[in-house]
This record gives structure tokens, sequence and C-alpha cells, in this order.
């Protein structure tokens, strides 16, 4: 394939995908058009005064090529699979981050990242505008989106048998009772869903009667039961990320940091977290998933927002295959490749994906003001093997070296912060998760969005509502 032509396929599928926090398969953003003098900035763009000059790039090998895949898994095959579709679930919730000029908005405190010194000046809006509050489940409630919940009660429009959403309108897939659509395009993803949307309808119904005693209308009763039962949702929310999900994928040194400790590393700004941090997400995807039966991960992809999945859901799904650790489901782990099936329709791979999107988005990179920052408030030991040289050296020695290639100095330094801290994950990653300097990223922004929600405790008004203390125990109290 030529270099022109490469470029078109890239702009192609960078216009299906780049706008979400995550690559969003099928889904055009809105309103974006790559004319030519985009596109040239989108390969060569300039650098902000923080992404420390130069290009952005990626090793001349292919980080999704199977042999390569293989190899960089074989340590890394310890964190269960489903961990794969609660971290991207929580990254939809954390944002869908999209160019400033295709969102009519007011004037509002936003992360940005600008270009200080050129005429390039690269801006996000999120349009999920209150991160971490299961926005990607509720989107703005059931007063406007009847085609979510049902007006009559306030509860979302799903039955307690069903395993996932179905069309709601006639026979059109994509009008369906779902409010975000990146929730629907894997089928696993799809399903974890369907069974947070179970689990509020469940809470609220047992709120509404509760509240039975109180005198009030059935209107008021039914308002009460849904903000009583989104609070608590949020708040099992926030305990799973907080106890099941980050311990799986945090450094044991980073999770043992006191909040005082956490606090005093900088912050990453939004963008940094969803097109960096969470990007290197990318990883995780199998070509195959135990169901109990295995199933290839295209099978688990939809081809098409008409799609129907109701064959599909008919199948089997063990859940302990995919959250219990010592159930013998498929596992993964953070490392520095790519899925060779994680791919869009027009064959483009993850990695050129992501690299279109670092690009456009101002990335991060090791030598960046605000990566810079977290290194120097590391231990010595864990920061002395993050410089450039090192990690060359070390991912060279003992990864790329086997396949007759290597890395140098240069090829880190142009690196866009995922693959960074997918080459830490590689190198020093405990049992499938992130190195120190991705554990620190990850926990820290996180907790500081969690810390940013404000919202009451439904305990004052229910008692004894249910309280999961995992995503597998989520499950098994969820009507299947």
């Amino acid at each position: 394939m030529s270099d022109t032509n490469k470029r078109q396929k890239i702009f192609e599928a960078f216009e299906m995908s780049a706008a979400g926090c995550c690559s969003n398969k099928y889904a055009k953003p809105f309103g974006l058009q790559l004319d030519g003098d985009m596109a040239k900035r989108v390969l060569d763009p300039p650098q902000n005064g923080d992404g420390g000059g130069g290009q952005v790039g990626l090793p001349e090998f292919d980080l999704s090529s199977r042999d390569w895949r293989d190899a960089c898994l074989q340590s890394k095959m310890e964190v269960p699979a489903g961990y794969t579709y609660f971290g991207q679930l929580i990254g939809h919730d954390l944002g869908h981050s999209v160019p400033l000029a295709q969102v009519p908005h007011t004037e509002r405190p936003r992360d940005v990242q600008m270009a200080a010194q050129t005429d390039f000046e690269p801006t996000r809006y999120n349009i999920i505008e209150n991160p971490l509050t299961l926005g990607t489940l509720y989107g703005a409630g059931p007063v406007t989106l009847h085609h979510l919940f049902d007006p009559k009660t306030y509860l979302f429009r799903i039955k307690r048998r069903n395993v996932m959403t179905h069309a709601h309108v006639g026979g059109d897939a994509s009008v369906r009772a779902l409010y975000d659509s990146r929730n629907r395009d894997t089928h696993v993803l799809h399903r974890l869903t369907a069974i947070l949307m179970k689990f509020h309808n469940q809470v609220a119904r047992r709120a509404y009667l509760a509240l039975e005693s109180d005198g009030q209308s059935p209107k008021n009763r039914k308002e009460t039961s849904y903000v009583l039962a989104r609070a608590h949702v949020l708040e099992v929310w926030h305990h799973l990320i907080v106890t099941d999900f980050l311990p799986q994928f945090v450094h044991p040194d980073v999770m043992a940091l006191s909040t005082a400790d956490l606090e005093s590393y900088p912050l990453l700004g939004e963008t940094s977290l969803l097109h960096g941090v969470m990007r290197a997400f990318h990883a995780l995807p199998r070509r195959k998933y135990k169901f109990p039966e295995l199933r290839k991960l295209s099978e688990l992809l939809l081809a098409s927002p008409e799609d129907d999945e109701r064959i599909i859901s008919g199948w089997p799904l063990d859940w302990s295959l995919f959250f219990d650790g010592q159930a013998g489901g498929t596992k993964t782990g953070v490392c520095a490749s790519f899925s060779p099936k994680f791919a869009p329709v027009n064959g483009i791979s993850i990695a050129q994906l992501d690299l279109a999107t670092a690009r456009i988005t101002g990335a991060l990179k090791l030598q960046s003001t605000a990566v810079a920052g977290i290194r120097s408030q590391m231990p010595p030991e864990w920061s002395n093997r993050l410089s450039a040289a090192v990690l060359a050296q070390e991912f060279t020695s003992k990864h790329a070296s086997a396949f007759d290639w290597s890395v140098d100095a240069a090829d880190i330094r142009k690196a866009p912060l995922f693959l960074i801290l997918m080459i830490e994950a590689q190198l020093y990653g405990d049992k499938g998760g992130f190195g120190h300097l991705g554990s620190i990223m990850l926990r820290r922004t996180v907790m500081h969005a969690i810390g940013q929600v404000r919202f009451t405790s439904p305990a004052y008004v229910v008692a004894d509502l249910p309280r999961p203390n995992s995503m597998l125990e989520l499950i098994s109290m969820t009507d299947q």
C-alpha cells in the first residue's frame, strides 16, 4: 500500500472513530470533516508547548503482528478478560472527547490542550459533561429520554430476563433503549450495560415500596425512587471502581500509597487521561473468549448500527469466566502490543488509528512537562528506569531483539503517552497491570474524578440496599 493510500485510509478510519475516548468502531463523529489542511495537521502537526517538540510516532515495526502479540502476552495473561470491558465502560463514563469546534457550547471550566506558540491549537470538548456519574448509562434521565425510560414508571426499558437491550421503535435496531451507542458495539460491554440498567430497576422498585408509607403521590414516588436508585447505583459504581477494578491494573506499590501521598503527584488533564492512559487499554482485547464455548472477537463486534443482536443474545455466558481469576476463563494484560483482530472495518490497525488521534489531540510524551512533573515526585528506583535511554535499552534487549527489531531513545521520545505506558507495563507491570507511571496516572486521575462527584447517599431513606463488592457479585445479584 502506498503512503498516500495509507494516509487516506487513516483519515477515513479517524473520521469513524477518533471522536470518542476509545476507538468506536462504527460511530461517525457528527460534523467532522478532515479537509486538506486539517489532514496535513493530523499527520504532521505542530507540537504544543507541553508535547516536548518533534514528531509523534510509533517504532518501525508491527505492534499487532501475531507472533509479536503472542510473545508480549505470554507473561501478561493474568487479568480476567471481563475487566477489559469494565475498563471500557469506565472510559465511556469518563468522557467522549470531540474537537471543540464540533460542539456549540457556552464557556465553562474544561480540560483543553493548546499549542501555545503555533497556529494549531487542538482543543477538546467532553460530551460527557459530568465524568464518572454514570452519564454513559442515564443520559439526561427519564423526563426527556422516553426511548430509554418508561415515562409511567421511570424505569429503564429492559425486562428482567433480557440480557441486552433490543430495538424500541418498530424493527429499527439502531433506535433502542440504550443511551450511549458506544456501549452497544461490543457484545460483552452491551451485556454489562444491560446488567447495570437492571440493577437500577431492582433498586428503584425497592425504593418505591419503601416510600409507600410516606404518603407521597405515585408521581412523586416514582421521581424520588429514580433519584434514590441512581444515587445508590452510582455509589456502588464508585465502590467497584476503587475496590475491584483499580487493583487489577494499578501496581501494588501505587495501590499502597496513602491518599496524601497519591495526591502529592500532579494531576493529568482530562484530555491526557482519555487519549493517553485509557488508550493503553487497547492492548487488552483478545482474539477469542470463553463463553464457555470459544467465541471470536470478530463475532462480538457489530458490523453496523443497524445490526440486531437478537440471535447472539441467546448465547450462554458464564460470567465467572470473565471476572473470576480462578475459573479458567480468558486472561489478558496490559502489554506493548495490540490484537490483530482489533481493527476498523477498513483494515487500519488500532495502533495507526490511535496514533492519528494522538497527533490531533497534542499527545503527551515522556519528556512533556506533565509527565516530567510526575516522574520528579517518584522514588528514584521508579523514575530512573523511565528515561528514554533506559526504556529503549531494556525494551530492545528483553523483547524487540528476539524479532531482530530495535528501539532507540529517539523512538521513545517521539512515542505518544499510551505507547510509553504499554512499554512500561511490558517491562515493569505486575500481574498484567501497569508499571508505576501508568499506575499513578490511572489511580490519581480516577480518584480525583470520583472526588469531584457530588450526590446524596440514599441510605437515609431506604435501608439495606444491595451493595456488591465486585462486578461478579453485582452480576449475580441481577436477574439473568
